[in-house]
């Protein structure tokens, strides 16, 4: 499945959610079953470090010479599941 918007991406956090409570490994769930784009948190205030070579969702923001994503789903499971 591939994410593309922000309700994906809840659907996402809910699944994770359920995943950690019963105690088992969300990579497995992340890997097998969502394509989660690239991202890396540099701990801007609201935003990600786009690693995408071509963003095509509605979140990338270019910047200079490279993009930056501004979804608060994506930001919340970087900074809480480092995914």
């Amino acid at each position: 499945m591939l994410l593309a918007d922000n309700s994906d991406l809840k659907e996402l956090v809910a699944s994770l959610d359920r995943v950690l409570a019963r105690g088992e490994n969300i990579e497995g769930l992340v890997l097998d079953t969502y394509h989660l784009c690239k991202a890396k948190d540099n701990g801007w205030k609201g935003y990600l470090e786009c690693l995408e070579k071509n963003p095509g969702c509605g979140n990338a923001i270019r910047f200079a010479d490279m993009y930056m994503c501004n979804s608060p789903v994506r930001i919340g499971i970087v900074r809480k599941y480092k995914l």
